[in-house]
């Protein structure tokens, strides 16, 4: 049988109480008073009696709840090679043993009693007489009778008793040293001896046929109640949620209940005799959790763990040295609860605050670097058009080059802390991932070499940018996770890929035809088969609490089959991991060449250009003067408003700053179209969380840009703007 852990137990009925004391005499359950668990009993003889497998019986004595009497029975605990493991100790009410004794009746005047090892009358009809009459201090043949059953000897006796002389059989009780005697008055028995004499053997026969059924009624009504208070015990352990755990003072493992085979996905044989896992989250070593519990103390904290399936678990427990009543370590008590799930969960909220501080860290300075890049974008575009040296303009290229990256790291910041929307189009997944490469080389150690092989006739894909940047890395940082203890190679490698039929059965989230395969490679530890199919599952991870969420490779895999694309895996252990990614292959667009060899358009119409920063203000004003326009710029909105009341009709086209000191541009907007209903407005912004394009067209303004724009960009929304007035107004009726 099992050893068994610490909890609390109440009993009704017969049972006054349960305890449960160990090998080492230690009690480690107390049903009525849980400050008896630790004390030791090791020194009591019927502890010696039990370790040699017998049951015990202890004598009657009165409750100290109750008053009632109450006697001990302890039964052994062994286990299945026949060693002992502990006790069950169960406080009894004598009321039962009155019941068993007042259903043996003989004639008018015979009733059975029972006596103690010390002559104490413990059952008897009369409750009065249960330990109150002590059979050794009576006089005559009943206390010759209370010394023979002291001695535990079976016979006959003659005494008298409140004036009538009885004639009392009695027979021992060798489980407990008691003994049980039937008694009646003489005169009735000799009255039946007169009648007929062969009558006094029968009587001689039933009184010691009433002893050994006495005998065996009592063993019977004892040993059941503690069978069913084991299996009862045994029910419980089984069943329980939480972690239980004996551990002995050589660090051995004792005991450990289902709930912990469970968390741990092994069976419980694999654990017993072996040292528990203390590895916790902590900045403590296993060997000083050792120490503190060796001196006595208790240690609670997070301990982790690998699962059969070479995953992590994560553990809450509490380990209690259990004490003996000399003050001697006995053992150890571990009580655990998994908290794996619980640790996941926080750990996506921190992720998710973290982000949301990242996401208003963007929005605040988004604004400001856009204008900066505004100022560094127009006014090398306004240089350019007017300088004519080849290498100067060659410089300025560069510059315009550069801004134009600026911009789009910006774009990406904000959309990966959600403050940007996401934007699905061909994308150039070479330059995506060389970018991403040297962002990846200043957060991995210099112990991991990267090496890049990129094809230069790479096909498109379409996609949202942001969120294959977000592939890239996060396949990357995975395979540098891997090489991270001994270093290595990170490879990264894209080709086109041509998906034939014959390759569907080892691809079958592919269809036929041409895609881009993005290749990551380490020659790190690999992966185990085992686990080879959870990988992709979200919050599975092997690596430690603290180090990842479980939802870097379903991310992947969630971003690339929504890009219509396929993800597959070799892996070998002590080799390393390939991850090949295919996706959906486009034909370059010439769009852009078309767009740089067309001439910018331009135009006669008159604009006001508002802004709050002078530079961007005046760089407007002369980007648009240079294409024709006939602007009026203002640095306050106050001031437009001014200016568009005096004359309403003088402006074919406003465009303004959002982000103004003392009137928006939304309000700045508002105002305009109520003096001006068909005024057209291009809203300008940086980054702004008050306002949407959405929102901004409903309310009527025609058109909502992203600061910086080029040149191009500008000129290109401004005709788009009044050609779509001009349109409105001929097909308007008259």
């Amino acid at each position: 049988m099992k050893n068994l852990p610490a909890s609390s137990i109440c009993w009704g009925g017969d049972y006054e109480g349960l305890a449960v004391i160990d090998r080492d005499g230690a009690v480690r359950v107390d049903g009525v008073d849980k400050k008896r668990v630790g004390i030791s009993v090791s020194q009591k003889d019927f502890v010696h009696l039990v370790g040699q497998g017998k049951m015990v019986v202890l004598p009657v004595i009165p409750s100290d709840a109750t008053g009632k009497p109450v006697f001990g029975l302890i039964a052994p605990i062994m286990l299945k090679d026949g060693r002992f493991s502990g006790g069950v100790l169960a406080a009894l009410k004598t009321d039962f043993l009155v019941r068993c004794i007042s259903s043996l009746k003989l004639g008018k005047t015979g009733y059975a009693f029972m006596l103690d090892q010390d002559g104490m009358t413990i059952a008897h009809p009369d409750p009065k007489s249960i330990l109150t009459l002590n059979a050794t201090k009576q006089e005559g043949g009943l206390k010759e009778a209370a010394r023979n059953m002291i001695r535990q000897e079976t016979g006959t006796a003659e005494y008298t008793f409140q004036g009538a002389i009885k004639v009392v059989g009695y027979a021992p009780l060798k489980l407990c040293g008691w003994s049980i005697a039937v008694t009646q008055n003489k005169e009735e028995i000799m009255a039946l001896a007169y009648t007929n004499r062969n009558l006094l053997l029968m009587v001689c026969g039933l009184f010691l046929l009433l002893t050994i059924l006495s005998v065996f009624f009592f063993s019977r009504t004892i040993s059941s109640p503690v069978q069913e208070t084991l299996t009862t015990l045994n029910q419980a352990i089984g069943q329980a949620t939480e972690v239980i755990i004996i551990i002995g003072l050589d660090r051995k493992v004792q005991f450990a209940n289902p709930a912990f085979a469970k968390i741990i996905d092994r069976p419980v044989h694999e654990l017993i005799g072996k040292s528990p896992y203390l590895e916790n989250t902590g900045k403590i070593s296993s060997e000083e959790i050792w120490e503190i519990l060796e001196r006595g103390r208790m240690w609670n904290g997070c301990i982790t763990g690998v699962k059969g399936d070479n995953s992590i678990f994560s553990m809450n427990m509490t380990i209690t040295p259990v004490r003996s009543e000399a003050g001697r370590i006995n053992c150890f008590l571990a009580i655990g609860r998994d908290i794996t799930r619980e640790l996941m969960i926080e750990a996506q909220l921190r992720q998710s605050q973290k982000m949301e501080a990242v996401g208003t860290l963007a929005g605040g300075i988004a604004h400001d670097f856009n204008n900066i890049l505004a100022a560094i974008i127009g006014y090398s575009e306004l240089t350019l058009g007017r300088l004519r040296q080849p290498e100067l303009r060659n410089y300025l290229e560069q510059i315009l080059r550069a801004g134009e990256r600026a911009k789009g790291l910006v774009t990406q910041i904000l959309a990966f802390s959600l403050k940007g929307d996401k934007e699905v189009r061909p994308v150039d997944i070479g330059l995506l991932t060389r970018e991403s490469l040297k962002l990846l080389r200043a957060t991995i150690p210099s112990t991991i070499d990267i090496r890049s092989d990129i094809d230069p006739g790479l096909g498109e894909v379409f996609a949202d940018p942001t969120q294959l940047h977000q592939v890239v890395m996060n396949l990357c940082t995975n395979a540098a996770h891997a090489l991270r203890e001994k270093g290595g190679t990170l490879e990264v490698g894209l080709s086109n890929a041509e998906i034939t039929q014959g390759m569907l059965p080892f691809l079958p989230d592919l269809k036929p035809g041409p895609y881009v395969k993005l290749r990551v490679n380490d020659n790190g530890a690999g992966i185990a088969p085992d686990i080879m199919g959870k990988i992709f599952d979200p919050f599975f991870t092997t690596k430690g609490i603290g180090q990842g969420t479980g939802l870097g490779l379903s991310v992947v895999y969630g971003i690339v089959k929504e890009c219509g694309g396929g993800v597959a895996v070799q892996s070998e252990l002590g080799k390393g991991s390939t991850f090949n990614v295919y996706l959906l292959a486009i034909e370059r667009s010439g769009e852009l060449t078309g767009e740089l060899s067309s001439p910018i358009p331009g135009g006669r119409e008159r604009i006001i250009f508002i802004d709050d920063e002078s530079t961007l203000a005046e760089m407007g004003r002369e980007m648009l003067e240079g294409l024709g326009y006939e602007v009026i710029a203002a640095i306050s909105s106050v001031r437009a408003l001014e200016i568009f009341r005096a004359q309403p009709d003088r402006f074919d086209l406003v465009i303004t700053d959002m982000t103004m000191p003392g009137m928006t541009g939304k309000e700045l907007a508002t105002e305009f179209l109520r003096i001006r209903p068909d005024i057209p407005i291009i809203l300008c912004t940086g980054f702004s969380e008050i306002i949407t394009e959405e929102d901004a067209k409903l309310m009527g303004i025609r058109e909502f840009a992203i600061k910086p724009l080029n040149r191009r960009t500008i000129a290109e929304l401004i005709r788009k703007v009044l050609e779509k007035k001009n349109s409105d107004r001929v097909c308007s009726p008259k």
